[in-house]
């Protein structure tokens, strides 16, 4: 079954602890936003369950082309895509999985 609030691709990320800049292979799935070091990697690196966040929009706070923030209750991830057409999409679905997680129909 095709699941349309799927998704998946390379974004750059603000590391946690030291805030320098990863590309990382993110997989949108089920619910939680997943990230790897590369594509095909069986091992996770951290993931982001979309029930939990607050926010999701486009962000120029880190001076990052096509940036992008998404708030959880513990952290604010800070996210760049290669484009913004594509930073677009992810916020787009990012935030149906929200909606449709928190159970709310808001637009």
């Amino acid at each position: 079954v095709f699941n349309a609030m799927s998704k998946e691709g390379y974004l750059t990320k603000e590391g946690g602890g030291f805030k320098s800049w990863k590309k990382r292979w993110f997989v949108l799935k089920g619910g939680k936003l997943t990230y790897y070091k590369t594509k095909g990697d069986a091992e996770v690196l951290g993931e982001i369950h979309m029930g939990t966040c607050g926010h999701i929009k486009v962000s120029d706070r880190k001076k990052k082309p096509n940036g992008f923030e998404v708030a959880t209750p513990s952290r604010t991830y800070y996210l760049s895509a290669e484009t913004e057409t594509e930073r677009d999409a992810w916020i787009k679905v990012l935030t149906e999985v929200v909606d449709s997680e928190s159970g709310s129909n808001k637009k």
